[in-house]
C-alpha cells in the first residue's frame, strides 16, 4: 500500500519537525462524530470555529508547523464507496479534508468567544484562537480532499496529532467521488 508520506513528497510538502502537522479531528463524546463529519461535508461555519479554536495544552501546538495536513473521522455509513479491505467490523475510517499553511500565532481567547460545533465557551477553558489570517487554506493535494481514505491505528491513546515523518500512514484508498466539502444545506 501507498504510504502518505510519498503524497506528501510529491506535494513538495516538507517532511521533518516543524513541517508537516497530521491533524485528525474527531469527538465520540460530545457532538458525534457524524455531526462532525456533516458539519465539514456540508460547510458549516461551526466547524471552522471549532478548528480554529484549540485547547493550548494539546501538542504539538499548529504554529510549531509550516503545513496542516488536516483528517476527519469519518463514519463508514456517510460514504457513498467502499473502502476495499475494510473489515466489514471496521466503522469508521479517516478522511482527508485539506491542507492549510500557518501563518501565525494564535490569541488567546477573549470573552465572547466560543467553540460553536462543541458549545464550549473558549475564553472560560483558556482556549486560544486561531484567526483567519493565521491559517491559510492550500492547494496542495487539493484534488484529494474528500477522497484519500488513511489508516490512523488505533491505540490505548490515540494521539490527535502526529509530525507526517515520524509516524507515516498507510494509504487504504483513493475514492472516486468526493464526500465533501458540498454547499451547506438549505434550512427547511
Amino acid at each position: 500500500m501507498p504510504l502518505l508520506s510519498d503524497y506528501i513528497s510529491e506535494a513538495n510538502l516538507p517532511l521533518q519537525d516543524g513541517g508537516t502537522l497530521l491533524v485528525r479531528h474527531a469527538d465520540e463524546d460530545r457532538v458525534g462524530d457524524r455531526v462532525m463529519f456533516d458539519a465539514w461535508r456540508y460547510s458549516d461555519p461551526r466547524f471552522e470555529s471549532y478548528y480554529r479554536t484549540q485547547n493550548p495544552e494539546a501538542g504539538p501546538r499548529y504554529e510549531a508547523a509550516r503545513y496542516l495536513l488536516k483528517f476527519i473521522k469519518t463514519p463508514v455509513a456517510c460514504l457513498t464507496e467502499r473502502v476495499p479491505g475494510l473489515p466489514r467490523e471496521e466503522q469508521n475510517v479517516t478522511l482527508f479534508i485539506g491542507v492549510w499553511e500557518v501563518v501565525g500565532l494564535p490569541r488567546p481567547c477573549g470573552l465572547g468567544d466560543r467553540d460553536e460545533l462543541l458549545d464550549i465557551d473558549a475564553h472560560a477553558a483558556g482556549y486560544i484562537r486561531y484567526d483567519p489570517a493565521m491559517l491559510h487554506p492550500s492547494e496542495a493535494l487539493a484534488d484529494l480532499i474528500g477522497r484519500l481514505v488513511i489508516d490512523w491505528p488505533k491505540n490505548k491513546r490515540r494521539a490527535w496529532r502526529h509530525w507526517a515523518h515520524r509516524q507515516d500512514k498507510e494509504v487504504l484508498t483513493v475514492l472516486t467521488e468526493p464526500q465533501g466539502p458540498y454547499a451547506p444545506r438549505r434550512r427547511q
